[in-house]
C-alpha cells in the first residue's frame, strides 16, 4: 500500500515528522511558545520568573476548566449515530486501500469524510486551552469528549510504537494533570491580568530629567560630596594599611584571637569582607546575610533566588566596592544575580540577573576520586568591567558587563571542571584556571580561542582548591593549593614550581591576603593554619583543643582575609562564623 502522507492522516494522530496531523504549523508554534514560557519560568530574574509563572497558571486554569466542561457534557445521539454509520461503512468496504485500512491488525483509521462548506471541525477554529486538552499519547484525552469516547483512537495509539506515540507529548499535552494537578477556581482573579511596567521602565531610562543629571555632577551637591568623602576614606584606609605593614615588617601575625563569633541558620559556603566598611557578607546554600562585625549585629538577610529553585550559591563578589557597592552572587545553575541595597535592613533589591553559562555539564570526579562540585566559578575585574565565568563547563566565558555581551569563549582543553579562576589585572592578558584533575592552566586572552592555552602546570595530584595570582610587587607569583595538602608557588615563565608547603592535612579551602604576605589553609580535620608567603614559615594554628576551656571548631567550609586589615574570617559546618585577629592588634 502506498505510504500515507501527513495530510491523509486522521486529525489528532502523530505525524511522521512530529506534531499533530492537520495542525503542523499551529501545533509547532504552540509548542515553541510553551517551551519559551517554561524557560522564562526559570529565568534568574525574579520578576520575569513570577510573570511567566502567572501566565502558566492561567493556562493551567483554562485547561482544567475546559476539561471539567467536557466531562460534564455527554456526546449527542446524533454524533453517536454519525460515528456508528462511519464505522459500518468502513468495515463493509472490501476493495483497495479501504479494505487494507479496515484490517483488524493494521491500526490505520479512515480519515473523516470531507466537511461541507461552512462546517468547521473543532480543529479548524482552536484556542490555546483547546490545544492543551488534545488527546495524549496513551489515547486518553483530557479535553474533548469525542476523542475520549472513540475506541478507534485508543486502538490506534496502542498499535503505534512507544517512541512514536510519545514523541509529541513530552512538552505540552500531559502538563495539565501529571505535572501541575488541580487548581482552585478562584485563581483566575489573581492571574487574569498583570502589568510588566516595561514601557515605563524604558521611558525612565531614556528620558532622564536634566535636573537629576545636574545633581549628580554638581560639585556642591550632596551626591558629589558624599562620593568625594567615600573616595577620601578609601584612600586613607589603603594608606594606613601600607603604613602598618611597613612599621611591622618583622612582626609575625598569628591571627588566633577570636574577635567575632555568631551563628547562622545553615553552614556558610562563601564569605566576603567589604574592603572599606565594617561589613561581612555570609552566604549559605540559598540566602545571604550581612553582618556588622565591629558591633556583632546582623544588618540584613535576603534569599538569593526563588524558594522553588534548587540552585546553591557558589561564589560572592563586590561590584564597585569603592563607591555604592553592589553584591554579585553566582549559583551552580550558571546564573548571576546582582543586588543593590544588600546592606539595608529591608533586604536587597535585584538590579540585574542573567545566565552566565548555559551549557553546564554534569559533575565529574577528579583524579583523586573526590567529587568535583565547584558549580559556577567567577572572577571579576573591577577596572575593566570584565567577568570570567566557568565551573562545570568546558569553556571559560568572558563577559563585558558594560555592553552586556559575550567577548570570548575560551575552551579549557580539560576533561574535568574548572575549580578556580584568577586574572592579571595589570596586563589584562593572562588568565589562570585551576582544574579538578590537579592541573593549572594558563591562557593568553589576546590569542584566538583555539590557541589561548599557552601552558599547563601539572604537579598537583588532586583537586585544586584555589589558585591565586599576586599582583604588583610580587611580580606575578602564582600560588595554588590542592586537596592533597600541598601548596605550590609558580613562576608563569617556567614549567616547574619554585616552592612548596606541605600542610600535612587534607585542605578544603585556601586564601591569600591582598596586601600582607600571609596565606591560610583550612581543613575538614578542624584545623586552620596560617603561613608566611615569603619564608613559608607556619605562623599560627587554630584547631580543636581538649579541655573544659579549650577552643572548639568544626570542619572548615570557607576562609577569607580582610583586604586591608589583619583579620581572618572562617566558616564552619556547625553554622558558626568566626573572625580571628592578632592579639597585639586587638584594640
Amino acid at each position: 500500500m502506498a505510504a500515507m502522507t501527513t495530510a491523509s492522516l486522521p486529525p489528532g494522530t502523530a505525524a511522521p515528522g512530529g506534531g499533530v496531523s492537520g495542525l503542523p504549523a499551529v501545533n509547532g508554534a504552540l509548542l515553541n511558545m510553551w517551551r519559551a514560557l517554561n524557560m522564562l519560568a526559570t529565568d534568574p530574574h525574579m520578576q520575569v520568573e513570577m510573570m511567566a509563572d502567572r501566565i502558566i497558571k492561567r493556562l493551567k486554569l483554562s485547561a482544567n476548566q475546559s476539561r471539567s466542561n467536557s466531562l460534564s457534557l455527554p456526546s449527542s445521539p446524533r454524533a453517536n449515530r454519525h460515528r456508528h454509520s462511519r464505522h459500518t461503512a468502513g468495515t463493509s468496504t472490501g476493495s483497495g486501500g479501504n479494505a487494507a485500512a479496515s484490517g483488524g491488525n493494521s491500526g490505520i483509521i479512515f480519515p473523516p469524510p470531507a466537511q461541507k462548506e461552512g462546517d468547521l471541525t473543532p480543529f479548524k477554529r482552536i484556542s490555546m486551552p483547546r490545544i492543551l486538552s488534545m488527546p495524549t499519547g496513551d489515547g486518553h484525552g483530557i479535553g474533548a469528549s469525542s476523542e475520549r469516547n472513540s475506541p478507534r483512537l485508543e486502538d490506534k495509539a496502542s498499535t503505534m510504537p512507544r517512541s512514536q506515540s510519545t514523541q509529541n507529548v513530552n512538552a505540552m499535552p500531559r502538563m495539565v494533570e501529571d505535572y501541575y494537578g488541580d487548581l482552585p477556581s478562584n485563581l483566575a482573579e489573581t492571574v487574569d491580568q498583570f502589568d510588566t511596567k516595561f514601557v515605563e521602565w524604558m521611558s525612565s531610562s531614556f528620558i532622564l530629567q536634566r535636573d537629576e543629571m545636574a545633581k549628580e555632577f554638581d560639585n556642591d551637591g550632596p551626591q558629589f560630596l558624599e562620593r568625594h568623602w567615600r573616595f577620601n576614606r578609601n584612600a586613607d584606609i589603603r594608606t594606613d594599611c601600607k603604613t602598618m605593614l611597613k612599621d611591622t615588617a618583622g612582626v609575625k601575625y598569628r591571627l588566633e584571637d577570636q574577635v567575632f563569633v555568631n551563628q547562622i541558620q545553615e553552614p556558610p559556603v562563601e564569605l566576603l569582607f567589604h574592603p572599606y566598611q565594617s561589613e561581612l557578607c555570609v552566604a549559605d546554600r540559598h540566602s545571604v546575610s550581612v553582618w556588622n562585625w565591629e558591633e556583632g549585629v546582623q544588618i540584613s538577610s535576603f534569599h538569593n533566588h526563588s524558594v522553588n529553585s534548587k540552585a546553591r550559591i557558589t561564589t560572592l563578589d563586590l561590584v564597585n566596592p569603592h563607591d555604592v557597592s553592589l553584591l554579585m552572587v553566582g549559583t551552580d545553575d550558571g546564573c548571576v544575580r546582582v543586588w543593590r541595597d544588600y546592606n539595608k535592613k529591608a533586604g536587597g533589591s535585584q538590579v540585574a540577573a542573567w545566565r552566565a553559562l548555559t551549557d553546564m555539564t554534569p559533575l565529574q570526579k577528579s583524579s583523586s576520586g573526590q567529587q568535583a562540585t565547584p558549580g559556577l566559578v567567577l572572577d571579576w575585574e573591577q577596572e575593566s568591567g570584565v567577568l570570567f565565568a566557568s565551573g562545570n563547563a568546558r569553556i571559560i566565558r568572558v563577559w563585558d558587563t558594560r555592553s552586556e555581551q559575550i567577548i570570548q569563549d575560551i575552551p579549557t582543553s580539560a576533561d574535568t571542571c574548572v575549580t578556580s579562576l584568577t586574572s592579571d589585572i595589570a596586563g589584562r592578558s593572562l588568565l589562570i584556571a585551576g582544574c579538578g584533575d590537579g592541573s593549572i592552566r594558563l591562557y593568553d586572552r589576546r590569542l584566538p580561542p583555539a590557541d589561548c592555552l599557552v601552558r599547563k602546570l601539572q604537579e598537583h595530584t588532586a583537586y585544586v582548591v584555589k589558585v591565586h595570582l599576586q599582583q604588583g610587587a610580587s611580580q606575578g607569583k602564582i600560588i595554588s593549593a590542592s586537596v592533597a595538602g600541598d601548596v605550590r608557588y609558580w613562576d608563569p615563565r617556567f614549567q616547574e614550581s619554585t616552592h612548596q608547603i606541605k600542610t600535612s592535612m587534607r585542605v578544603s579551602c585556601m586564601d591569600v591576603h591582598h596586601c600582607a604576605p600571609l596565606l591560610t589553609v583550612g581543613s575538614r580535620d578542624q584545623i586552620v593554619k596560617t603561613y608566611h608567603i615569603d619564608t613559608q614559615e607556619k605562623l599560627g594554628v587554630i584547631k580543636w583543643h581538649d579541655g573544659f576551656m579549650g577552643q572548639r571548631i568544626a570542619p572548615v567550609n570557607a576562609l577569607k582575609f580582610h583586604p586591608y586589615q589583619m583579620q581572618l574570617v572562617a566558616g564552619f559546618t556547625d553554622c558558626l562564623v568566626s573572625i580571628y585577629a592578632d592579639e597585639k592588634k586587638k584594640a
